[in-house]
């Protein structure tokens, strides 16, 4: 497994706590609390910033530079 996609699966694995607060979030509000208008509104948030956040992160890793000399 070279650098990049070592940094890429750490980054991975750091995002997926911050997408299971807002899906849990979305649910509590959705289910235990049965406000179903806040809950859907959280959980269309998730996806929208999930896959925001995904697209700006990979799409500006082409971008940089490499460290090594080899490449």
């Amino acid at each position: 497994m070279n650098t990049t996609s070592r940094n890429f699966l750490k980054w991975e694995l750091c995002w997926i706590p911050a997408e299971m607060a807002l899906v849990g979030l979305g649910l509590f509000l959705l289910l235990g609390l049965e406000l179903p208008e806040a809950g859907t509104l959280v959980l269309f948030a998730a996806v929208a910033i999930s896959a925001t956040v995904r697209w700006l992160h990979y799409s500006g890793a082409g971008r940089q530079k490499s460290n090594d000399p080899t490449a």
